[in-house]
C-alpha cells in the first residue's frame, strides 16, 4: 500500500525540476447560481518516473489577508480525491465535479456557486511526486494565481412588481380579479423562486414553492384568513411565463378587499437537494376594494318624490 507523505525536498539534484504550472484566468464575475471552471495545466518532463498532483485552494474575500486559502478539492498523484471540510457533500452530490482533459489540463467545475461561499482568491498548486519501497514524496511543487471571483448578489438586481386587472378601480362583486406578480433579476434563469401572495401583509393567500407546486398549507391559510363561515374567493395561483406568477380570485366578496403584495424568494443549489436562499424581495401593495351591495342599489338610480297636497 502506497502511503502519501507531505515532504517536500530541497535538494532536487537526483530529479531535474521540470514542473510547469500554468492557471487559465478565472472569469472575474460570475452571477449567483452560475458555474466556475478552474483550469491549471500541470505537465512536467518524463526524464524520471514522478506522478502529479493538483490542488485547488480558496481565499475567500470575507477571510483575511493573512488567512492561509482553504482547501478545496487535491487530487493525488495515483488519482485520489480529497475535498476541503466544507466540500466533500458537494462533492459527492455533483455541486463540484472534476471535469476530462488533455496534455496535463486540469479543471475543476464548481456549479450554483453564491455570493457568500465561493467568491474569493483562487490558486492552483501542482506537485511532483516520487516514491520508493511504499513511500510517496513530494519533491517540488508550485502554485499559480487563478485570480480574484466576485460573485454578483442576486439582491443587487432583483425586483418584483405586482399589478391588478382592476387597474386601481373597484371590482364587482362575484367577478374575478387577476393579480400578476412579475419578477426580475440579472440572473432570473439561474434561480428557483417561492412566491407567495399576501394581502394586508399578514393573510397568506396563495403560495407556490421553488419547484412550482401551490403549497397544501396555503389553502388551510386562506381558509383560516377567510373565516370557516364561508364566502370570500376561489384562489388559483399559476406560473404564466418566465417570471411571471398570476393570482385569481374567483367571486371575491367585500371581505377580499385590501393590500395585496407579492413575495418572493430566490435560491440556488438543488445537487445534493440542498437549498440556499440568497435574496427576498415583497412588491409594493396593490389595493383592492370589492365594491359593496349598496353601490349596486343606489348606482345610477334616480328618486322621485312627489307631494300632494290637499
Amino acid at each position: 500500500m502506497l502511503v502519501v507523505e507531505s515532504l517536500l525536498l530541497m535538494d532536487c539534484s537526483f530529479i531535474p525540476d521540470t514542473l510547469v504550472v500554468s492557471p487559465t484566468p478565472v472569469a472575474a464575475v460570475t452571477p449567483e447560481g452560475g458555474d466556475i471552471t478552474l483550469s491549471c495545466t500541470v505537465t512536467r518532463r518524463l526524464l524520471h518516473p514522478t506522478f502529479l498532483s493538483v490542488t485547488w485552494s480558496l481565499r475567500k474575500a470575507s477571510a483575511s489577508s493573512s488567512a492561509p486559502p482553504e482547501l478545496v478539492l487535491s487530487l493525488g498523484p495515483l488519482g485520489a480525491v480529497t475535498t476541503g471540510p466544507g466540500y466533500a457533500q458537494r462533492y459527492a452530490t455533483g455541486g463540484l465535479r472534476l471535469a476530462p482533459g488533455r496534455d496535463g489540463l486540469f479543471s475543476l467545475v464548481l456549479s450554483r456557486v453564491t455570493a457568500a461561499g465561493d467568491q474569493g482568491a483562487y490558486v492552483c498548486t501542482g506537485r511532483q511526486w516520487t516514491y520508493e519501497e511504499g513511500v510517496a514524496r513530494s519533491v517540488v511543487e508550485r502554485h499559480g494565481e487563478m485570480g480574484q471571483v466576485t460573485v454578483t448578489p442576486t439582491g443587487q438586481s432583483l425586483n418584483v412588481t405586482a399589478s391588478s386587472s382592476s387597474a386601481g378601480g373597484p371590482v364587482s362583486l362575484g367577478a374575478t380579479l387577476g393579480l400578476l406578480c412579475t419578477v426580475a433579476a440579472d440572473n432570473l434563469a439561474l434561480l428557483a423562486l417561492g412566491v407567495t401572495w399576501l394581502r394586508d401583509g399578514r393573510h397568506v393567500i396563495a403560495a407556490m414553492d421553488r419547484s412550482g407546486v401551490v403549497l397544501p398549507a396555503a389553502a388551510a391559510a386562506i381558509a383560516a384568513s377567510n373565516g370557516s363561515s364561508g364566502g370570500g374567493a376561489g384562489v388559483g395561483l399559476e406560473r404564466t411565463g418566465e417570471g411571471q406568477y398570476r393570482l385569481s380570485l374567483r367571486g371575491v366578496a367585500a371581505r377580499d378587499s385590501g393590500a395585496y403584495a407579492c413575495r418572493v424568494r430566490a435560491s440556488v443549489g438543488g445537487d445534493s437537494g440542498r437549498w440556499f436562499q440568497v435574496a427576498e424581495r415583497t412588491s409594493a401593495p396593490v389595493a383592492v376594494k370589492v365594491a359593496q351591495i349598496s353601490e349596486y342599489l343606489f348606482k345610477d338610480v334616480a328618486l322621485m318624490l312627489k307631494c300632494d297636497a290637499t
